[in-house]
């Protein structure tokens, strides 16, 4: 899975000058077009989550059932902007009960549909489940 994630640094609820600058902090990011998503977020949330657990936390939450009746094919059918919606607040959820104390801002935008980063997760799943029995089964050198 392919995600790009930017940090966001907001000025905060008190008058910052002069240790926190209004300027915004600009760069760009070159997509090749196999990116997955793109998630925004603020220091609230990296502070409590690494980067390289982002890619994880957005396949939990996109397996994660639409309510406690539902599964989580259940999820994928509703809108895109739901599923998005869902996503960030599990990732919320997931910062704040890591520590985060912080404000915590997240905005998940899709770039490919839900359901298909499932499948691929799906297919990777099964060909690495049988990597692991394969080289299980292989004799001992």
């Amino acid at each position: 899975m392919r995600s790009c994630c930017i940090y966001t640094r907001p000025p905060g609820d008190f008058d910052p000058k002069p240790y926190v600058s209004g300027d915004a902090d600009c760069s760009t990011t070159q997509l090749f077009g196999d990116e997955d998503y793109v998630l925004l977020a603020c220091d609230g949330f990296f502070d409590a989550v690494k980067p390289s657990a982002v890619p994880d936390l957005v396949l939990d939450a996109l397996r994660q059932p639409g309510n406690s009746e539902e599964g989580g094919e259940t999820q994928l059918k509703q809108s895109k902007e739901i599923i998005g919606l869902k996503v960030a607040q599990q990732l919320v959820s997931h910062a704040k009960e890591a520590g985060s104390s912080d404000n915590i801002t997240v905005m998940v935008v899709f770039l490919r549909p839900p359901e298909q980063l499932l499948s691929q997760d799906s297919t990777t799943g099964t060909a690495q489940a049988t990597q692991d029995s394969t080289s299980q089964n292989a004799p001992q050198q």
